[in-house]
């Protein structure tokens, strides 16, 4: 009886873990691509870096989707940090997604050129935007050596995703 068990807990294992490796490489089959502009620095402000990005373990993407001004918040005036936010991005002209509108209210495209992305943490920054994390900015740079390459963390202007419809992230290029 404890054979049996062992060898169907060994089983259940291999099942579980090869769920999620093909729901990985499906996400190039079913997602959607999106490309976001990354939040660029001036020289004197204390976030900036002329490092290479291979001095990080990880890495966090400051892009432009994740601060969203209070006139395209349509939620409730007090947030809370884990308050969940639902904001609606839209494509424009140059290929690039921008936050169209964002609520604590659940969010539906109408337009094939839109994008609903769940926010994990929210927090006011300063007095006219709110400060949003997904939880896909977090990139480990050993994992991603071939799309970074000799890139300079100065040099960054956009990152591609592919969104999976199950919740799933898959950085595609940094350009």
């Amino acid at each position: 009886m404890k054979r049996i068990l062992f060898y169907s807990l060994i089983l259940f294992q291999i099942i579980a873990v090869s769920v999620v490796v093909i729901q990985y490489n499906l996400i190039d089959v079913y997602g959607k691509s999106a490309t976001f502009k990354v939040h660029q620095y001036d020289e004197e402000d204390e976030y900036y870096y002329e490092e290479n990005i291979y001095d990080f373990e990880s890495y966090m993407f400051e892009l432009e989707i994740n601060n969203i001004s209070k006139d395209k918040w349509q939620g409730k005036k007090e947030v809370q940090y884990n308050d969940r936010v639902h904001v609606l991005l839209e494509e424009n002209e140059a290929g690039i997604y921008e936050v169209i509108k964002a609520t604590d209210k659940q969010l539906t495209t109408t337009k094939d050129n839109q994008l609903v992305l769940i926010g994990k943490e929210i927090y006011e920054n300063d007095e006219k935007t709110y400060h949003v994390s997904y939880d896909f900015e977090t990139i480990n740079v050993t994992t991603h050596k071939d799309l970074i390459k000799d890139l300079k963390i100065s040099d960054m202007k956009s990152v591609s995703y592919k969104f999976a419809p199950w919740n799933q992230s898959k950085l595609i290029n940094i350009e």
